[in-house]
């Protein structure tokens, strides 16, 4: 073996040694410490993601499963994608009194609405779900002591009795039963209140150390925290371990181990590579995880081992802790750590139901350089040499999880381009293909370039300079896919021929079939077989009127599965399965469920599940059933687009994905469903019912299953009962719309599932009634029915008066027309049509005489039109204008007979008539007895 095999084996070796002899020196309770974040990626969330301000002093959970986050600026709810923030507002008397929040506490046990308590820098608030109001904590002793200091702590005992520690007031009681609030003065800065599980209450100050509770003398008396019987002064928290064990995180003494029984205290951890450890938070994450929370970063404490892990923020990697000076730890329901800093806002951490490991470049020599991670290849050292496109080449070493980088430098050993596309690891030789820069083979153990070919006016030379694809068959042949066509390597004569067939096409991927057979897939001509035993070659080709032609004609790469069966990825078309029966192909794309139809790589895992990697990230298919999932940057990938052809599976099958910031790792195996049922809340609405106005038909309904793992994986089925018939699924969405309900009363149902699809199958409902406008309501419609019923007798005695009234009229009228002696007045209904009736016969009366008098003289006379005096005369006597004329003569004419003054051959001239004969003809008509005879008479 070579003398330097391997280096990039071994890159720092002697790093881990040397930082166990300092962890030695400084400490014998941690045999190994080790620091880096190998396995940790944060999560972050501060005041651009909503947060009101970037110190968290305290973190909760609520009965409902809300989090709660304090900081020095407003207290925050998150629901997993968006905050909703408590501030102090002096025009709104149910907001919060104070904004510096320091201790968040509820006691909810069977009712998760239970009212929270905020302990802040001026007393407590208390805070009733339902409402969403606050209301402040102000009772008082029996020696008239309020709690208006800064409440650091809060906690209840067992029998729901809440103590409060309050800065320099002490510790105070609150006996909710009793409505009692007791004080308990002390002269040191009470800080942290701790109830073991014998419910005695431990406090923790700044400047006298630890005191417990004495229930018989009603007081607080200190407890020594050091063999000598003295007491560390400043203790920032006490946790409850297993083991009747009492923690006692201090400023500068590290952590304390404290046996409840015995009362016996000894170091837990004290320092850590010379640091004295300033211990904010302490919680337990697992059996054997401590978790702490320091000025120094957070620690995790391996108890089992005896080991200590240190996490810190790392200025160029995102995905580092984002502050270290760390104030609060939580682990939620679901087994997610948050963590609490005093610049940085949040950070959490998932539980590891779906883990991938994610490399990406760092400010570290030995860190991957380059981002677009392009090749992997595995030596039979056990290395992996990984080909970037915009820095070089890689060796990382998996068992210390370092990289080396190798750049050109000009000098004829090293790399040609920065730009690697094609790698082929073949025994102690690695080809590298480059782009446009030819191709280098490399000595493995030397690690340096002995050869290096481009494409000249050899025939025999390069296809061309941009190798895409280094592939060696059965039979030993090194195949060479370029730009500019396909060419096979000669090892006797160093050369190359180059392959007429595939012409200049541009050969992205070469792969050999479990039969013998060559596949070549191009970028744009489809795909290409060859057959080395018969020396066929066939090539098949997208048939836009054939569907089980190619998918498409640029194919990026080929896999063959564990049942022997071909698959192909396309840019555009999905993936296809050929099928060698018939030759045809299978095509699967975004209809079939695929998050994109631009498929790079495919890796089969040892469950004959397929990984495809994607535009829009990362899919597990299964092709027996064609279920598939897809996970994101949500799930804790680098980014949801991945790089062409580029995947490797390892031995162990671990699989690597290269993709545009790095390259992620990870085993299919591994992967643990998250099994976590997660409660879903509308969180728009306070209460289960919902009253409004007609006016208010078109809403919203915002809601959330509280699973903080991917929040935007997170999947919803709602219905409005009474105005949907079927359920609405939504996906990417977390509210829906309602527009023009009509009134009535609906039920609002919402169901939700955690990232893995894992469903709350008890809807969450929400009661809404839509008021009617008060003319649609049911006392409106009574009403109108009562409004309906005076009208209708109303006007069933209108009709009967306006009868009868009808029927004396008719008698008048008719007494007018048969009548000589009735006046025209008479028939009058009201006292603007006597006036009128007097007019007409004022007119008619001033030409009694004179024959050519007509209804267009009446009219003109009395200022109006022939047809509104036509209208107006029939309206009231139900006469012509002619016929009243002649009727007011004729009348005139019988006053005048009962005079006997005048003979009946002068009368008709003197009432208009032109002739004795018609005269006496119409006298007659109208009043039923001849002129003669009522001369006669007279």
């Amino acid at each position: 073996m070579h003398k330097n095999l391997y280096l990039c084996q071994k890159i720092d070796e002697s790093y881990p040694m040397k930082k166990w002899l300092i962890s030695i020196a400084i400490t014998l309770l941690i045999p190994v410490s080790m620091r880096g974040e190998e396995g940790y990626a944060f999560r972050h969330l501060n005041v651009e993601s909503g947060l009101p301000q970037n110190t968290v002093n305290c973190i909760f959970q609520d009965g409902q499963g809300f989090l709660w986050f304090g900081t020095k600026d407003g207290l925050s709810r998150y629901d997993g994608t968006s905050f909703h923030n408590f501030r102090h507002d002096k025009d709104d008397k149910h907001s919060i009194g104070n904004n510096f929040i320091r201790s968040i506490f509820q006691d909810y046990g069977q009712d998760e609405l239970a009212d929270i308590w905020v302990g802040t820098d001026a007393g407590v608030y208390i805070y009733h779900p339902s409402t969403k109001h606050f209301s402040r904590f102000d009772l008082q002793t029996a020696d008239g002591i309020s709690l208006d200091r800064e409440v650091n702590d809060i906690k209840a005992d067992k029998s729901g009795n809440i103590w409060f520690a309050a800065d320099w007031q002490g510790v105070f009681l609150y006996r909710p039963q009793q409505k009692e609030l007791i004080a308990y003065p002390m002269e040191a800065f009470a800080w942290c209140i701790c109830l073991d599980r014998e419910d005695n209450v431990w406090l923790g100050t700044h400047g006298k150390g630890l005191f417990c509770y004495n229930s018989e003398k009603d007081l607080f008396e200190s407890v020594a925290t050091t063999k000598g019987g003295e007491t560390e002064a400043d203790i920032y928290r006490l946790f409850q371990d297993n083991y009747n064990d009492l923690l006692i995180g201090t400023a500068n003494g590290g952590v304390k181990k404290m046996n409840l029984i015995t009362k016996k205290t000894e170091p837990l951890l004290t320092s850590e590579a010379g640091n004295r450890l300033f211990v904010r938070d302490i919680i337990r994450k697992s059996d054997t995880e401590l978790c702490l929370a320091t000025e120094s970063g957070f620690y995790i404490y391996n108890t089992h081992n005896r080991t200590l892990k240190n996490l810190t923020h790392e200025p160029f990697d995102p995905y580092s802790l984002s502050d270290n000076a760390v104030y609060s730890l939580y682990i939620d329901r679901e087994g997610g750590l948050w963590m609490g800093t005093y610049f940085g806002g949040i950070n959490y951490y998932p539980p590891q139901h779906t883990h991938f490991e994610r490399f990406y470049p760092q400010n570290k020599k030995d860190a991957l350089h380059g981002k677009r991670v392009r090749e992997f290849q595995r030596d039979h050292y056990g290395n992996f040499w990984i080909g970037t496109e915009d820095n070089g080449l890689n060796c990382y070493n998996p068992r210390t999880h370092t990289f080396k980088n190798f750049m050109p430098d000009g000098t004829p050993e090293s790399i040609v381009y920065h730009n690697i596309h094609g790698l082929l690891a073949d025994g102690d030789k690695l080809w590298v293909g480059t782009f446009t820069h030819g191709l280098n083979v490399i000595d493995i153990p030397s690690q340096k370039v002995i050869r290096h070919y481009t494409k000249t006016d050899d025939p025999q030379s390069l296809s061309e300079n941009s190798v895409f694809s280094i592939y060696k068959d059965v039979s030993g042949n090194i195949w060479l896919g370029t730009t500019g066509g396909l060419a096979l390597y000669n090892p006797q004569h160093d050369n190359f021929t180059r392959i007429e067939y595939t012409g200049n096409t541009f050969i992205y991927d070469i792969f050999q079939s479990y039969d013998g057979i060559l596949w070549f897939a191009s970028y744009s001509k489809g795909l290409f077989r060859y057959n080395p035993r018969t020396k066929e070659w066939k090539v098949f080709k997208h048939d836009a009127s054939d569907k089980n032609s190619l998918a498409f004609d640029k194919v990026i790469s080929v896999c063959e599965d564990s049942k022997k069966r071909l698959w192909l990825t396309t840019e555009g078309g999905g993936v296809c399965r050929y099928n060698s029966e018939d030759e045809s192909f299978t095509s699967f794309s975004t209809k079939d469920g695929l998050p994109n139809d631009m498929v790079y790589k495919i890796l089969e895992d040892d469950k004959g599940r397929l990984w495809l990697s994607t535009n829009k990230g990362l899919s597990c298919f299964n092709p027996d059933n064609g279920f598939i999932k897809t996970f994101t940057l949500d799930n804790g990938l680098l980014g949801d687009q991945f790089n062409y052809k580029s995947g490797y599976k390892s031995p162990n099958g671990k699989f690597y994905f290269g993709c545009l910031n790095g390259f992620i790792a990870f085993d299919p195996q591994a992967f643990a469903r998250n099994e976590y049922v997660p409660p879903v809340v509308i969180t728009n609405f306070p209460s289960k019912e919902i009253h409004l106005s007609y006016k208010q038909s078109s809403f919203s309904i915002d809601f959330a299953a509280l699973s903080y793992v991917a929040p935007k994986k997170n999947k919803y089925a709602c219905i409005l009962e009474g105005f949907e018939d079927k359920w609405t699924l939504l996906e990417g969405k977390h509210s829906v719309a309602y527009s023009n309900i009509p009134p009535g009363n609906y039920v609002f149902r919402v169901k939700g599932t955690n990232n893995d699809d894992k469903w709350n199958e008890t809807p969450t409902e929400l009661a809404i009634i839509i008021h009617p406008p008060f003319y649609k309501t049911h006392l409106a419609y009574a009403l109108y029915a009562f409004l309906l019923l005076i009208s209708l007798v109303w006007a069933s005695l209108f009709y009967k008066r306006r009868a009868h009234q009808l029927r004396d009229f008719r008698k008048v009228e008719q007494a007018f027309i048969n009548s000589p002696t009735t006046t025209a007045d008479s028939i009058a209904r009201t006292k603007a049509d006597e006036i009128f009736l007097g007019k007409v016969t004022e007119v008619i009366h001033k030409h009694l005489s004179d024959i050519s008098f007509n209804v267009d003289v009446l009219a003109d006379e009395l200022h109006t039109s022939r047809s509104s005096l036509h209208r107006k005369i029939k309206g009231i006597s139900e006469l012509t204008p002619n016929d009243f004329i002649q009727l007011v003569r004729l009348t005139k004419a019988a006053e005048l007979l009962k005079t006997g003054s005048y003979r009946i051959n002068e009368l008709y001239l003197l009432v208009g008539f032109g002739s004795s004969s018609y005269f006496s003809k119409k006298y007659k008509e109208q009043f039923g007895v001849s002129p003669r005879d009522i001369a006669t008479r007279h």
